[in-house]
C-alpha cells in the first residue's frame, strides 16, 4: 500500500501521519514532509507512507507524488487552522524564535489577549506578528484556502478526511479508503514532532475572534467551509475563555523546543 497524506499546515497532517504509521508493518518506508522525491522509488517499497504540506504551487511540486494509490487529504475547521497557524508560526520562524526581544512582544500580546479576550482581534496578532518579524501582510493570512482548494479541484482523487473526525475517533473513511483498521487512542509521535501538537480541539476559534474579524474573514474563509461542510455559524462564545497553555505558553514552549533542536543539530554536525 502506497499511501499519500496532505493537507494545509495545522490541519492534522502530522497526527494523521503518524496514526497511520503504526498501522502499517515495521519495514514500510515512511517519509515525514521529504524535500524532495524521486518517483521512480515509489514502486521500489510494497508500503510506502509519505506525508507532504500543500503551499504556493513555487514550492510544492506535486508532480512526484502522482503516482500513490492511496490519496488523503485532511481538512480543518478555517478558523481553528487560523488560530492554530498564528500560534505555531513563532516556534516555525528562525528570524523570530531567536529573538529573545521579538519573543517577548508577541508573548505580552497574547497574554493580554488571553486576560481580556475581546481586547484584541486575531487580526490585530497576525498583524502584529508580521510587524515583528518584518514580512507578509494581513490579507495573505487566508490565501492558503485558496491554494488548498484550487490544488483539490485540480486533483480530485484524494479522500477527504474531516480534522474534527479524525480527533474524534470517527476512522471509518480512513479505514475503509486503506483497507486497514487503526489503531485506538493518541497517535504515538515521535518526540522530534510533540512540539506541534497544541490543543486537538475543535471550535476554539468561537473564543479568539472578534466581531472584526468575523467582519474581516467570513467572506475570505467561506468558500473553503462550504466546499467541505462547515456550517456558517459565526456565533462567537458569550463568555470567551482562553488558556495560557493553548496561547501564550504554547508559543513559549515550542519556542524554547525547536531552539534547542536547532542547537542540538548545530552541536552534532559540528562533531
Amino acid at each position: 500500500m502506497r499511501t499519500l497524506i496532505t493537507g494545509i499546515a495545522r490541519s492534522g497532517t502530522s497526527a494523521l501521519y503518524f496514526k497511520l504509521k503504526q498501522a502499517l508493518p515495521e519495514t514500510a518506508w515512511c517519509l515525514f514532509e521529504p524535500p524532495q522525491f524521486d518517483a521512480a522509488d515509489l514502486y521500489r517499497h510494497p508500503d510506502v507512507l509519505v506525508k507532504v504540506v500543500i503551499g504556493p504551487p513555487a514550492r510544492f511540486d506535486y508532480a512526484p507524488f502522482r503516482g500513490f494509490d492511496r490519496k488523503i487529504m485532511i481538512v480543518r475547521d478555517p478558523r481553528d487552522n487560523l488560530v492554530s497557524r498564528l500560534l505555531y508560526h513563532p516556534c516555525g520562524t528562525a528570524a523570530f524564535r531567536e529573538d529573545e526581544t521579538k519573543v517577548a512582544a508577541f508573548i505580552k500580546a497574547l497574554r493580554l489577549k488571553e486576560a481580556d479576550p475581546g481586547s484584541m482581534s486575531v487580526m490585530a496578532l497576525i498583524d502584529l506578528f508580521c510587524a515583528i518579524i518584518g514580512r507578509h501582510r494581513l490579507d495573505r493570512s487566508t490565501e492558503i484556502y485558496d491554494m488548498a482548494l484550487d490544488f483539490h479541484r485540480a486533483n480530485g482523487d484524494f479522500v477527504v478526511c474531516r480534522y474534527e473526525d479524525f480527533v474524534a475517533g470517527r476512522y471509518a473513511v480512513l479505514e475503509d479508503h486503506l483497507g486497514v483498521r487503526l489503531p485506538g487512542g493518541e497517535a504515538d509521535v515521535t518526540a522530534q514532532y510533540r512540539h506541534v501538537e497544541r490543543t486537538k480541539a475543535t471550535n476554539s476559534w468561537r473564543h479568539w475572534f472578534t466581531a472584526d474579524d468575523v467582519a474581516y474573514f467570513r467572506p475570505r474563509l467561506s468558500p473553503f467551509m462550504a466546499a467541505y461542510g462547515y456550517a456558517d455559524d459565526w456565533a462567537l462564545a458569550t463568555e470567551p475563555r482562553i488558556s495560557s497553555a493553548h496561547g501564550s505558553e504554547f508559543v513559549r514552549r515550542s519556542v524554547a523546543q525547536r531552539n534547542a533542536q536547532a542547537k542540538e543539530a548545530l552541536v552534532g554536525s559540528a562533531a
